[in-house]
């Protein structure tokens, strides 16, 4: 079993990184940018918000505490561009939240981890 689990659980990071690559989109087009930029900034202001309730407030441990913080700076799902296709949204407004959330939440999750000394 565990020779079997360390052959899958290397070719994960694989995986992970191979979808980002196919996934990610950057094409930003003018008439998106309103758009996108309105929900960036509610969404990391949110995130901040969240990010200072998880480390301020919550009774856990640092490491705990420290995880949620960054955990809520995470890119949006790839699942969601599929499913605004699914349910006739615009798909190229979503999928360039989508590739614009992967640049600007490593950014602020390298960020996180610098300030925090991890």
């Amino acid at each position: 079993v565990l020779t079997f689990t360390e052959i899958v659980g290397g070719a994960n990071s694989f995986m992970a990184m191979l979808m980002i690559g196919v996934g990610f989109e950057l094409r930003l087009e003018k008439r998106y940018l309103s758009q996108i930029g309105a929900s960036l900034l509610w969404r990391y202001a949110l995130s901040a918000v969240l990010a200072a309730v998880f480390y301020f407030l919550t009774p856990f441990s640092l490491e705990v505490r420290q995880v949620l913080a960054i955990v809520v700076f995470a890119p949006v799902s790839t699942v969601a561009v599929p499913y605004s296709d699914k349910i006739g949204g615009d798909i190229g407004l979503a999928g360039a939240i989508n590739s614009a959330t992967i640049v600007v939440s490593l950014t602020i999750i390298t960020a996180l981890l610098l300030a925090m000394g991890l």
